[in-house]
């Protein structure tokens, strides 16, 4: 009896710590839906203007790289208890890219993505920590180490992978060339993050402008902004997807740690009952004695 009744105590501890778990990923998932939408305003007035700029500047025109190197940037998690978001999303790129980890660079951010590919003997080029809450500052070592890679010609490919999320339930590991630009990826990009570029588009008036220092350098730059919130926005989904599954992985652990304690109590009370019995049997047994 006091084995179990130390279970019990035990399941009820997890039991509130999982409930807290559960309510800090819930207000957590509030705040960056809250983050998405502004992402989705500013999106909507960066497409506005790289469509005023567009009969003069082409961010899909690449240089050629000559390097055969691929660059995998992978969106982990700090913390675990999320289900299986990390392994779903390292399984997908170490199924893509085990035979030729000989041309491939990985930048984990995210302990848990650091810890994988470093276990599976992959060349990490650079790691990223970033808190619950984050803004493009926390970001800089990131975009820094794209830009600085791609003006070196370091790599001929660069690939971000991480969690895109549907809702609640379902986060879709998926793959995104962030170079070579693409214009057909950059608007399956934008239109998946629910930015509508056709009612806005349809506000834009295309004038007449000129383009300082240069319509190269002009381009360049654009190229650079349009990758960096390409990074942002997959960082946001895969963030969002991290909340949305730690919170039914914590809600699911809750609700099993109550049907554990509802069994356990009744052990208890049946192991409980057996020893009133069993004691009881004694004492009869023992005035019996007596009495003959």
């Amino acid at each position: 009896m006091r084995a179990i009744k130390t279970k019990i105590s035990s399941v009820t501890n997890i039991n509130q710590i999982t409930k807290a778990l559960e309510v800090v990923s819930t207000v957590k998932l509030k705040k960056v839906k809250e983050q998405t939408d502004s992402y989705r305003v500013f999106m909507n007035e960066l497409i506005a203007m790289l469509h005023r700029l567009g009969q003069y500047v082409n961010i899909f025109d690449n240089v050629v790289v000559k390097s055969d190197k691929t660059l995998v940037i992978v969106m982990g998690t700090e913390k675990g208890l999320c289900g299986s978001l990390n392994a779903k999303i390292n399984k997908m790129v170490d199924m893509t890219f085990s035979t030729s980890k000989d041309l491939v660079d990985i930048y984990a951010v995210g302990k848990k993505a650091v810890e994988f590919f470093v276990r599976e003997g992959y060349t990490i080029a650079g790691s990223l920590s970033i808190p619950d809450m984050f803004d493009t500052s926390d970001v800089v070592e990131l975009y820094n180490y794209i830009h600085e890679s791609l003006d070196a010609g370091r790599y001929a490919r660069v690939v971000i992978a991480f969690n895109y999320f549907h809702n609640a339930l379902v986060q879709e590991p998926v793959f995104l060339d962030l170079f070579p630009l693409e214009e057909g990826a950059f608007d399956s990009f934008v239109e998946s993050m629910g930015v509508d570029m056709t009612e806005r588009l349809s506000q834009v008036e295309v004038t007449d402008i000129e383009l300082e220092p240069s319509v190269g350098e002009v381009s360049t730059y654009l190229q650079a902004l349009v990758i960096k919130y390409m990074v942002f926005g997959a960082l946001l989904q895969n963030k969002t997807g991290e909340f949305a599954s730690r919170m039914i992985a914590m809600k699911n652990a809750k609700d099993n740690s109550k049907d554990l304690i509802k069994k356990l109590n009744i052990t208890f009370n049946k192991a409980r009952q057996a020893a009133v019995t069993q004691e009881i049997s004694e004492i009869v047994s023992a005035k019996v004695s007596m009495e003959s």
